[in-house]
C-alpha cells in the first residue's frame, strides 16, 4: 500500500478533524486521481464545515474533471451549504469549477448569480470570477445583470463586486459587451460631473470597465 492509499484509508477517515485536514493537504500535493472520489464523498458527508470548505477547493486544484458534478450539486446545497461556521462551502465550489474548464459549468453558475442579491456574499464574487475563467459567451447577459445590480453596492470591499465582474466580461471579450459597459462607464463619468466627486470603489469599478473595454476591442 502506497501513501495515497494509505491516506485514503487511514487519515483520511480519522474522528479527528486535524488528522483529516492534514491527509487533505498532503493528498492535494500529489494530485493523485484516486483521492477525487474520497473527496467528493467528503464535500457533503463531512462533519466539519471547515473540511468541506476546504474539500471544495481542492478539488480545483486537482484539477480532475470527475469532481464536476460532485461541485455543482455543491451549488445547488448554497442554502445549507454557504456560510456554514463562517466556511463558505458553495463560493470554493465556484472557484473549482472555474479551475476545471469545463464549459458544462455555465448554466449552473449563472443561475447561482442571478440568485444572489446579497451584497456582502461572496459567491457573486467566485461564481464572476469562474465564469470569465470558462470564458463562455453564453455568460454575458448574466454577468451584465450582475454588474447592473452590483453597480451602487459592495463599494467598500478592496475589489468591489462589480471590479470582478468587469473583469470577467473583459476575459470573454464578446461584443454584446460593448454598448452596456460604455453605458456603465459614463453612469460613473455623470456622476462624477453631477458631484465633483467619486467613491474610491466606483473609482475602481470604472478602470475595469474601462479595461474590459480595451480587452474587448472596436465595436
Amino acid at each position: 500500500m502506497d501513501e495515497v492509499e494509505s491516506l485514503i484509508s487511514g487519515d483520511l477517515k480519522s474522528k479527528d478533524e486535524f488528522t483529516r485536514l492534514e491527509a487533505l493537504k498532503v493528498l492535494v500535493k500529489t494530485k493523485d486521481g484516486r483521492a477525487v472520489e474520497p473527496f467528493c464523498a467528503m464535500l457533503f458527508d463531512d462533519e466539519s464545515a471547515r473540511i468541506r470548505h476546504n474539500v471544495a477547493y481542492v478539488l480545483g486544484r486537482i484539477g480532475d474533471i470527475a469532481a464536476f458534478d460532485a461541485l455543482v450539486h455543491a451549488l445547488d446545497e448554497k442554502n445549507e451549504a454557504d456560510w456554514d461556521d463562517g466556511f463558505n462551502i458553495a463560493s470554493s465550489a465556484c472557484w473549482s469549477l472555474g479551475e476545471l474548464g469545463n464549459r458544462r459549468a455555465v448554466d449552473p453558475l449563472c443561475r447561482l448569480l442571478d440568485s444572489q442579491p446579497d451584497v456582502n456574499s461572496l459567491i457573486p464574487r467566485s461564481a464572476s470570477t469562474a465564469l470569465g475563467k470558462l470564458g463562455d459567451p453564453r455568460a454575458v447577459p448574466c454577468l451584465l445583470r450582475t454588474y447592473e445590480f452590483y453597480y451602487e453596492d459592495a463599494w467598500d470591499w478592496q475589489i468591489p463586486t462589480g471590479v470582478l465582474v468587469a473583469d470577467a466580461l473583459g476575459m470573454i471579450a464578446d461584443k454584446r459587451s460593448t454598448q452596456p459597459l460604455i453605458d456603465f462607464l459614463d453612469t460613473g463619468i455623470q456622476s462624477y460631473i453631477a458631484y465633483a466627486d467619486i467613491h474610491p470603489g466606483e473609482a475602481k469599478m470604472m478602470g475595469a470597465v474601462a479595461e474590459a473595454l480595451g480587452n474587448i476591442g472596436e465595436p
